[in-house]
This record gives C-alpha cells, structure tokens and sequence, in this order.
C-alpha cells in the first residue's frame, strides 16, 4: 500500500479488498445493483491533530474487522440458507412430476 501524500489522505480509511466490509458490499450490491463504494474518512474537514486521526484509524479498523466479520459470517449463513431453501423446493417440484 502506498503511503498517503497529503494530510487529507491520511484521513481516510484504506481497507484491504478482501476485507470483511468489502465483502458485505459485494454481497448487498449483488443483490441490490449498484451502489458507492464504502468511503471512511475520520477528518474531512482537516482539524484534528495527524496523531489523533492515526491512532483511531487503527481503533476504527480493528472494530470494523470484528464487526464485519461477524456479519459476513451470518451473511453468508443466510444466503446458504435461501440456496438449500431454493435447492429443496426445485427437488419437491421435480419429484411431483
């Protein structure tokens, strides 16, 4: 990952492609067509102190690999789920014929 170049950038929260949140977004985008990609920006505006936005980037990644995961884990649970659900009923649908 390249190092931001200005102070803006060091803002912004740059997630892995495999990561949990981006997962989840291509989960709800499949099913729902397009939509933005997540943005997470801790200072927009530019006013906290650099330091302060670092440390709770770190905070904020570390929450929302726990929490996304966890969710993708039902996510994923819940599409396994409808497929067995569809699966089942297409099987009871051939055996009436």
């Amino acid at each position: 990952m390249e190092e931001p170049d200005s102070d803006a950038d060091q803002t912004i929260l740059e997630l892995p492609q495999d990561h949990a949140l981006n997962r989840l977004y291509d989960y709800c985008r499949r099913d729902s067509g397009y939509l933005p990609m997540p943005r997470l920006c801790l200072d927009e505006d530019g006013v906290l102190p650099v330091e302060l936005v670092q440390r709770e980037k770190k905070r904020l990644q570390k929450s929302l690999s726990i929490v996304c995961s966890a969710r993708l884990k039902e996510a994923v649970g819940e599409q396994k789920k409808k497929r067995d659900k569809f699966h089942r009923k297409k099987e009871d649908e051939e055996e009436e014929t």
